[in-house]
């Protein structure tokens, strides 16, 4: 083959690189409105907001247009499922978006940490955590960081006990407990229960029927699809949950009614593949 031809292919090669990683940067500054009803019959439906994975530095999408969505869903509350940022210096760009978003949405705001919280903001520091929720909190009254808490939400004859849980990677015994507590205590009110979440995998170690609703962001529907789904396979291995099948949108799981969403923002590259960044209205 000669020099000329090497040449040739090795521009194609280039040119379709280049145009792989274009769409793949449009892919991550796309938005999809998804709807999710989990509505039990003979009840009035509560409307809420989930968002997850911000990952603010590597969010591409417009913050504004963002809260506009969000808005525009007239929620009832907003749950954000963890990983507001990605690496440590975002914990300014978080609190700049929480600030944009009360502006926007006058509902109660309920946030739980995710892996890349504990890891990067907080490195696993208890004051660092206790400083930045404190922080976070004082944005607006609405604004409530409920890991490992039970916040009451009424909506005229409707009451759901919403359960924020800590990150799967750090939870201990004591939050397990406390979730089963709680689950029988909203069962023995007559409240529907609502268990927040960042990871998945924290449905394995629960009882079934853990709750009526678990929503949940953590795996991004993969962000990069790989053929066949390799990149829980043989990437993200860890994932057992994932690699059941259980990696977006609706599921029952252990008898447990699930959502997991593909989140807004992205890790390590602000790209995606066959995986769009989302905001899910969820009917309960």
């Amino acid at each position: 083959m000669n020099i000329e031809i090497w040449l040739m292919l090795i521009i194609a090669m280039l040119l379709f690189g280049a145009a792989a990683l274009f769409i793949m940067i449009r892919q991550a500054s796309k938005l999809k409105i998804t709807e999710a009803d989990f509505t039990k019959e003979g009840k009035e439906p509560v409307r809420f907001v989930l968002i997850s994975d911000l990952h603010i530095s590597l969010m591409p999408i417009h913050w504004d247009y963002i809260c506009t969505n969000i808005s525009k869903a007239q929620p009832s509350f907003v749950v954000v499922a963890g990983d507001l940022v990605f690496k440590k210096k975002d914990g300014s760009g978080v609190l700049f978006f929480f600030k944009l978003l009360t502006e926007y949405v006058t509902c109660p705001i309920y946030v739980v940490y995710g892996n890349h919280d504990n890891n990067k903001l907080f490195e696993h520091d208890e004051k660092l955590k206790k400083s930045f929720t404190e922080t976070l909190e004082m944005i607006s009254s609405r604004i409530k960081v409920i890991e490992n808490r039970t916040v009451l939400f009424q909506q005229e004859d409707r009451e759901i006990s919403i359960c924020g849980a800590e990150d799967f990677r750090v939870i201990s015994k004591k939050t397990t407990d406390f979730i089963k507590n709680e689950r029988s205590k909203a069962k023995e009110k007559g409240q529907d229960f609502l268990l927040v979440s960042h990871n998945p995998g924290i449905l394995e170690i629960l009882e079934e029927e853990t709750a009526d609703l678990a929503v949940l962001g953590h795996y991004h529907d993969g962000q990069v699809h790989l053929p066949f789904r390799t990149e829980f396979h043989i990437l993200r291995r860890k994932d057992k949950l994932a690699c059941k099948g259980y990696i977006y949108g609706k599921h029952t799981y252990k008898k447990t009614p699930i959502y997991i969403t593909s989140g807004l923002g992205n890790t390590n590259l602000a790209i995606r593949y066959k995986s769009t960044p989302e905001i899910a209205v969820i009917y309960m």
